[in-house]
């Protein structure tokens, strides 16, 4: 065999190997990602998102970063079940639908799933952003409000700038999590 033949056969196996890795990589990454991004509560999620036009997306993400899937999840303010809601929230919301009202239930996953998409409707409603809606979750309603009566706060556009900086990181980080579920599963539909 010629030395050329040689050299072209080992640059050739080195590239089909780089491909290979490739592959491989892929494939262990969006394994990984399928894992750390569950989507858990499959029907109560799509059903939400026909009551409420919710992005299955931002349903996942708001369930991400709120719990990380803990329905049992009481936080240290108070807020319970997946998407993280208060009593009074509860109390609230429940009235509004018309639900049967028994804060026992916040921490069934169904219940808490279709109250916290109505109420994450209703912010959108109310904000016309996901990420004043994101901001909203994190740094409450009165807040942002305050925030978005400041003309300082405002870009060209009229969007919301975040004064705070871990509100931003917060937002940023939810709209990197909006972004990865659109990514591991609507593009797959």
């Amino acid at each position: 065999m010629s030395r050329k033949f040689l050299n072209s056969l080992v640059v050739l196996l080195i590239l089909i190997l780089s491909v290979g890795c490739g592959f491989l990589y892929d494939i262990l990454f969006t394994q990984y990602r399928l894992k750390e991004y569950p989507r858990q509560y499959n029907d109560t999620v799509i059903s939400c998102y026909y009551e409420y036009a919710v992005p299955v997306s931002v349903i996942y993400a708001t369930v991400k970063m709120e719990s990380d899937y803990d329905s049992s999840l009481v936080s240290d303010d108070g807020r319970i079940g997946l998407m993280q809601l208060t009593r009074d929230e509860y109390d609230i919301l429940s009235a509004e639908l018309g639900i049967q009202k028994d804060s026992g239930l916040l921490f069934e996953p169904e219940t808490n799933l279709n109250l916290g998409t109505y109420r994450l409707s209703k912010l959108y409603e109310k904000y016309q952003s996901w990420r004043t809606v994101f901001s909203a979750l994190f740094a409450g309603e009165d807040t942002v409000d305050g925030w978005l009566s400041d003309t300082d706060n405002l870009d060209e556009a009229g969007d919301l700038v975040i004064p705070d900086p871990e509100t931003e990181k917060y937002v940023d980080k939810f709209e990197k999590t909006v972004e990865i579920y659109r990514d591991l599963y609507e593009s797959a539909n």
